[in-house]
């Protein structure tokens, strides 16, 4: 199967770096996942982790995502890191008109091949991984959960050779930007502040 061709970016100032890139990725607590159906795209919410090289997440071991995997296992995951409106903005920040309409944002990309991990030892490493990032305070637990569910369990690796990001943050021009919606523990990225 081949691989999808690199995608040029509209506005290369926005770029990223490979290591911001990558770092959006382990830091996401949700990713899209998308793929290809027999019925057409289909997208759905992931908990990804990312180790050694590879993000992962797990699965049931059917169903409609099961199934387009088996058909083309090529598949896109999408992320957003973090994103702040022009209106969540201290009114004290010093934007140009058409930044008054906007959303700041950061988002990372990753595409390629999927593939099934079936060795046991990189299966239980992937599943660890999830388990230390989602629910660390629980991993007291971890193996009994896993003789548990690991034989009902899936897990799929995408290598993350095939990497993109973009964020709008360097034209902010905002004092303070870590306290915006400090209400409901919104963050901006400290390269905009």
């Amino acid at each position: 199967m081949n691989e999808m061709p690199p995608v040029p970016m509209r506005r290369a100032e926005r770029a990223l770096s490979r290591a911001e890139t990558l770092a959006l990725l382990a830091e996401a607590q949700v990713a899209t996942l998308s793929m290809v159906t027999s019925q057409g795209p289909y997208a759905v919410p992931i908990s990804p982790v990312c180790l050694n090289g590879s993000l992962y997440f797990h699965s049931a071991m059917a169903g409609r995502k099961v199934e387009a995997f088996r058909r083309d296992p090529r598949v896109w995951v999408s992320v957003v890191g973090k994103a702040v409106p022009s209106d969540d903005l201290p009114e004290t920040a010093t934007l140009r008109a058409s930044e008054r309409f906007t959303v700041f944002y950061e988002s990372a990309m990753a595409w390629g091949t999927l593939r099934e991990v079936l060795e046991p030892r990189e299966k239980v490493a992937a599943l660890r991984a999830l388990c230390e990032k989602f629910t660390p305070s629980q991993m007291g637990h971890f193996g009994k959960a896993l003789s548990e569910s690991l034989e009902k369990t899936a897990v799929y690796a995408l290598a993350l050779d095939a990497v993109s990001g973009k964020a709008k943050r360097t034209a902010l021009r905002a004092p303070r930007l870590d306290r915006v919606r400090a209400d409901d523990n919104a963050s901006v990225p400290p390269e905009v502040g």
